[in-house]
This record gives structure tokens, C-alpha cells and sequence, in this order.
């Protein structure tokens, strides 16, 4: 049987282990769920670098597809881990691109500082608006985060209306309905995870599947 690591820091890695799991059952998922250096993780892209390294080292280069379900390692370190160890496919979690006029990105601070997430933005063509969100990452964990504390994060917004949302870490899937309740029901919220999958089925040689389960 095929075998298939996804890697993170806490619950979003688990929840795209599940659509694997749920879409492939000829694939056996491994989950690499770092929760206690999730702080680390989220926070420094060195130590993500690090973290994710040490963690994969035993799976490295010994199953079919890794997939980093991170954005800040997919974003600034996916080349690196190519090139390092070529004898391994790795996926790297998927950023949507922009696909309104007015985009709302929930991002992380070392994401949003990274010239790799500036870059991708300069392309977008779309007004964009990036809040950083690492508070709601643990409370995420935690099952703790409200819509209360999402509506005043969120203040700073003030008359920018968005068409889109972009979440630009795994964790924020899990607050999608408080999104539109926030944001009413025609906003569209991308996650990343059907694009993911994708690339995943296309790693792994898989053909005739498309991850509606993924929607």
C-alpha cells in the first residue's frame, strides 16, 4: 500500500488527512502532527524549517508523497526540501490565487512578512487585504475561538468589503461558518485543500480522480 505523510502543527493537518483518508482508500496516511511545537512553528521560518526536518527525517525518502498541510514551509521551503532530498516527492499546500477584486487574506505574520507572500501578491491582480491572525491558531486548536473575538479582530477592516477570502493557513478551515456569518453567504472562501489534493493525485501517478469530497 501506498504510503502518504502529511505533515503540521496541529489541526488542519488532521483535517486534510481525513479527506486523504476519506477520498483514497488505497493510500495509507501518516500523520505528522507536531502539536507541541505549533507555536514555533506558526511563528519563525527557520525553526518551521527545522521542526518540519527533524520530524519527517525517519519518513524521508522511505514513502510514495509528502505533504507539508503548512503554508509557511510550503511557501518559503519546498524548494529546499526538493533540492535536498530528491529521492522524495513533496507537496507543498497550495495558495489560491486571487479571484475577485477585493481579497481578504488571514494569514500569519511570518507568512505576511515573507518576500515569498509578497511576491505572490504583487501578481495578484486584486486589491488586497492581508490580517494577521496567529491568536486564532491555538484557540483553533482548542476549539475555544469564537465569532465574537473573530468580529473585533477583524474591526480593523473597517469599509474594505471583501468578494473572497483566503485563508492562508489550514487551521481557519475549521471557522468557515463564522466567516459568513460575518461576511454573509455569497463570500467566497478559499482553503487551499482541493488544489492540494490535486497535486497530491497527480504525485502519486493517480488519474480519473478530481477531491469532490475536498469541496
Amino acid at each position: 500500500m501506498l504510503k502518504v505523510v502529511v505533515f503540521d502543527g496541529g489541526f488542519g493537518g488532521e483535517l486534510f488527512a481525513d479527506y486523504v483518508e476519506n477520498e483514497l482508500a488505497v493510500v495509507d496516511v501518516i500523520r505528522v502532527i507536531v502539536w507541541r511545537s505549533l507555536e514555533e512553528l506558526t511563528k519563525s521560518p527557520k525553526a518551521a524549517r527545522q521542526i518540519a526536518e527533524e520530524a519527517l527525517r525517519p519518513y524521508i525518502g522511505r514513502v510514495a508523497v509528502i505533504v507539508f498541510a503548512n503554508h509557511l514551509v510550503s511557501t518559503l521551503d519546498l524548494r529546499y526540501f526538493r533540492d535536498k532530498y530528491p529521492e522524495q516527492k513533496f507537496v507543498g499546500f497550495s495558495f489560491p490565487e486571487p479571484s475577485t477584486r477585493n481579497v481578504l487574506v488571514l494569514a500569519t505574520k511570518a507568512l505576511h512578512g515573507s518576500f515569498a507572500y509578497h511576491s505572490l501578491m504583487h501578481r495578484a491582480r486584486a486589491k488586497v487585504k492581508t490580517v494577521d491572525c496567529d491568536a486564532w491558531v491555538p484557540l483553533v486548536d482548542d476549539a475555544e475561538l469564537t465569532e465574537d473575538r473573530m468580529r473585533h479582530d477583524l474591526s480593523s477592516l473597517k469599509s474594505f468589503t471583501p468578494q473572497s477570502i483566503i485563508l492562508a493557513h489550514t487551521n481557519f478551515t475549521d471557522v468557515k461558518s463564522f466567516l459568513v456569518k460575518i461576511f454573509g453567504p455569497h463570500i467566497r472562501i478559499e482553503d487551499g485543500y482541493k488544489e492540494t489534493f490535486r497535486e497530491l493525485l497527480s504525485a502519486l501517478g493517480f488519474r480519473g480522480l478530481d477531491g469532490k469530497k475536498c469541496e
